[in-house]
């Protein structure tokens, strides 16, 4: 399994929307986006480099 941190997988997912407008300027048509919901499960592992000891990786 390929370990995803969980900032990593949320800033992939901000790209992926911002290069879409980007392709899609200046279409005849056009897409909203509106209120966007995410859902990871995550496993907390300890970490002495994290500031809080730990990071959160994406499992699903």
């Amino acid at each position: 399994m390929v370990e995803i941190e969980l900032a990593d997988a949320v800033e992939a997912v901000r790209d992926e929307l911002l290069a879409a407008a980007v392709r899609g300027a200046g279409s005849e048509i056009a897409f909203t986006v509106g209120p966007i919901e995410l859902e990871f499960a995550v496993e907390l592992k300890v970490d002495a480099k994290a500031k809080g000891g730990f990071k959160a990786w994406v499992v699903t």
